[in-house]
């Protein structure tokens, strides 16, 4: 009986479709195990189960954009509210937006300089979470601060401006201490310093 669950969820038709939406928008060919392996990224590097449900639910695509309104209410614009020029489809308000991208540019900016860390962040760094060439730890700087702000575009996901570096930063606190508190909770604080200690107190 489990092998066929197995089976029926790897053949799902939901997920084909997202994993043809997704390669789409990022003109790739093969994002089904890129998908897979981000989300084992993801609950490697954050114990935090509402950053890990908001990854999840970007990689399937719940999200509704107004693009995806659009689709069933022609009554509702499908153009971004925030920029006020393209459609909001997924990859344009996490990615693409102008507003957006300067608030990922900014968030490069300072990490670069505070925390004397060179990377980039790119569309599947910020989106499918892949670390690729980083290396320990700075890959997981890049992913979980990428979370973070990714929660802030969702709560403000009707406003007019993108969140800004001073939102994320004091997310990034808030989160960041929610994380140092489980780390000590498993007699692991030494771990926590040697990944998030100077990021954390520039902060």
């Amino acid at each position: 009986m489990y092998k066929h669950l197995v089976e029926v969820q790897e053949n799902n038709y939901s997920l084909q479709k997202i994993y043809e939406g997704w390669n789409k928008d990022l003109n790739i060919t093969n994002s089904d195990s890129i998908w897979k392996e981000c989300l084992s990224t993801t609950s490697t590097i954050t114990t935090n189960e509402n950053l890990r449900l908001i990854q999840y639910k970007l990689m399937t695509r719940i999200y509704y954009t107004r693009s995806k309104i659009n689709t069933f209410d022609a009554s509702f614009s499908p153009v971004c509210v925030k920029c006020g020029i393209y459609k909001e489809a997924t990859i344009h308000a996490f990615w693409e937006c102008m507003k957006v991208r300067k608030g990922w540019l900014e968030i490069q900016k300072w990490m670069t300089t505070t925390c004397r860390i060179k990377f980039e962040f790119t569309v599947m760094r910020c989106i499918f979470q892949n670390t690729d060439t980083l290396k320990y730890p700075i890959g997981w700087m890049v992913i979980f601060s990428s979370l973070v702000y990714k929660k802030l575009i969702l709560k403000d996901w009707k406003g007019s401006e993108a969140p800004s570096l001073q939102q994320w930063k004091g997310l990034m606190k808030y989160y960041l201490s929610i994380e140092r508190s489980m780390f000590e909770d498993r007699n692991r604080r030494r771990q926590f310093n040697k990944v998030w200690q100077d990021l954390y107190e520039a902060l």
